[in-house]
């Protein structure tokens, strides 16, 4: 799940309280699950490529939860068996956050304010300690700690904040944090000096808890120490081969309402799914989270699964994700769509964003994407196709004058910038991504005939250049924000297009403080057409995910989006072969 179920709950995935793993667990049981995918860190927050990701979340899935979980219809479940978030007021607002009495790590230690207090200072940098959670940017941003009790935290937001609910997570243990930033300090010691820091804002403690975070769990360096991966989950991990296998045991004394089912589950990594179907064929492989890649579609996996037959007959399930492939523009500095770009000429970015869109040939894109395997236009930056406000916000946001590549249009828009052609574009994006080399090949076949000039700058690594904000354009998957556990917040500020804008700002307030779904829908509408209105980009098409899993298992239960070959563990169909 590239994506984790929904962005942020990558890090508080699953509601689990209130029975006992004995009565499910079948002793002896293995499961092993096939991930295309990359090792660098089993901390979700801070990994910055899609496929290491992918492999972090996935993990996290099957060791971590929090406050609210995902259904199977894909909206959010409080977790009254972890914790509880509680507001105390709504002007302002204020949030207590407090982990269920009893509730402890792995290793025995109770999970308290302390692992709350670290999660803040992550989203929020604080003291200027560079954490580099990719929570950075939500509502955590604009609160200030009213009290820390013994297992709660208690927030004051500035302004109304939508994302309230699952800002603040206990996905990451403070005092393995803290060991690693104190010279093995011990754990009561490690989070009385967690606390400590949080309330004094010591620059020197926040800077060291802050490395701790990003490297205590890169599994490539020599720090790395399977010991600190101590989980609050129904899983723990047994043991780690770097970018080969991560191995997790089931907690025997683990409570909760998705129980485990499996012994032992065996995350594998393969370089390609058509390796890792060969090893389903052979038997070593029980579930794919299948990818494409270079030239193998999903529809070539399918075909492959059907091939098989006796006991490695296979089944796929193919849903729409939260994720839709989107051209977006850079409005940081040096970029060519920068509003700040031209000096006098106030307008010339927007201008020139509006005859890029034009450029788009959206339509061709969507039509090739679908030549293998069927997929939705995404003519939302908010919704998924199969929302019940998707229609609704589509008929309002403009997107209709986008569908269809207008290069007349296009060019008679650059030469109205006033900004001399051709331009220079820098696109940034996936170069091992198929999707995405398609189409930037359909969008520069008639870029110059608008008046701009691509530059091909692909990497293996493109999050690396939207960090560093050297690029002008930028080709790839997006989340969608409409969906449960998603913050619409995220699309101001965002580290990698730096897009604000006041009316979006204000709206976004409106949406926080808006307490109906009905109410927020109308406002994420308005939303949705400012972000047409003023540049932001092309949204494509949704992103299929494939899974491939043993006809063993009869009717497995898919996560919501198809995202993830770990969701759903607890309803396994296993046996002791």
């Amino acid at each position: 799940m590239k994506r984790f179920l929904v962005a942020l709950l990558a890090l508080s995935t699953l509601a689990l309280a209130g029975c006992s793993t004995s009565v499910h667990l079948v002793p002896g049981s293995v499961v092993t699950i096939a991930e295309s995918a990359t090792m660098i860190s089993l901390n979700p927050d801070v990994v910055t490529t899609a496929s290491a990701q992918h492999l972090a979340d996935e993990i996290a899935n099957l060791t971590t939860e929090g406050f609210y979980s995902m259904d199977r219809s894909g909206q959010l479940k409080a977790n009254t068996g972890f914790g509880n978030v509680k507001v105390n007021s709504n002007d302002p607002l204020t949030v207590t956050y407090e982990i269920a009495l009893g509730r402890k790590w792995s290793d025995g230690q109770p999970i308290d304010s302390a692992d709350l207090a670290l999660s803040l200072m992550a989203a929020t940098d604080l003291g200027g300690a560079h954490f580099y959670s990719r929570r950075a940017g939500n509502g955590l941003q604009y609160a200030t700690v009213k009290t820390v009790g013994l297992r709660s935290l208690t927030l004051t937001f500035s302004k109304p904040v939508a994302d309230w609910q699952t800002a603040l997570t206990a996905a990451i243990p403070a005092h393995v944090v803290a060991a690693a930033a104190f010279n093995g300090l011990s754990a009561s010691a490690g989070k009385a000096s967690v606390i400590s820091a949080l309330q004094g804002h010591d620059a020197t403690k926040l800077a060291a808890l802050a490395a701790a975070y990003r490297s205590v769990y890169d599994t490539r360096g020599p720090g790395f120490n399977k010991s600190a991966f101590v989980s609050n989950g129904a899983y723990a991990i047994a043991s780690v081969v770097s970018n080969q296998e991560v191995s997790l045991h089931a907690q025997t004394k683990y409570q909760g309402d998705f129980a485990p089912v499996t012994s032992t589950v065996n995350v594998r990594l393969f370089s390609d799914s058509m390796q890792a179907l060969s090893e389903m064929n052979s038997g070593k492989v029980d579930i794919i989270g299948a990818t494409e890649s270079g030239l193998l579609k999903y529809s070539d996996l399918i075909g492959m699964v059907q091939s098989l037959s006796g006991t490695t007959k296979a089944n796929t399930s193919m849903r729409n994700g939260v994720t839709a492939d989107m051209v977006l523009f850079n409005f940081g500095p040096g970029s060519a769509f920068a509003d700040s770009a031209y000096g006098s000429k106030k307008t010339a970015a927007a201008t020139l964003r509006q005859a890029f869109m034009n450029l788009v040939p959206k339509a061709r894109i969507v039509q090739n994407a679908s030549s293998s395997t069927k997929v939705n236009a995404s003519d939302s930056f908010i919704y998924p196709s199969n929302s019940d406000y998707y229609e609704a916000s589509v008929g309002y946001n403009g997107s209709d004058g986008y569908l269809l590549q207008d290069v007349q249009k296009a060019s008679t828009l650059v030469t109205e910038s006033g900004v001399r052609a051709p331009i220079d574009v820098r696109v940034v994006f996936d170069s091992t991504n198929p999707r995405s080399v398609a189409e930037f090949k359909a969008i520069s076949l008639r870029a110059a005939s608008a008046g701009f000039n691509l530059i091909d700058s692909a990497s293996n690594t493109p999050s690396q250049a939207l960090v560093a904000g050297k690029f002008d354009l930028f080709i790839g998957p997006r989340q969608l924000v409409g969906v449960a556990g998603a913050s619409p917040s995220s699309l101001i500020n965002d580290k990698n297009t730096r897009y604000g804008d006041a009316l979006v700002t204000s709206l976004l307030n409106d949406y926080a403080s808006a307490s109906k779904p009905l109410d927020q829908a109308k406002i994420l509408e308005k939303i949705d057409a400012r972000l047409y209105a003023s540049g932001y980009g092309v949204p494509l098409f949704q992103v299929p995910n494939l899974i491939i899993y043993l006809a063993k298992f009869g009717s497995l239960q898919v996560s919501p989006f198809g995202d993830s070959a770990t969701w759903g563990y607890w309803t396994w169909s296993v046996s002791v072969n």
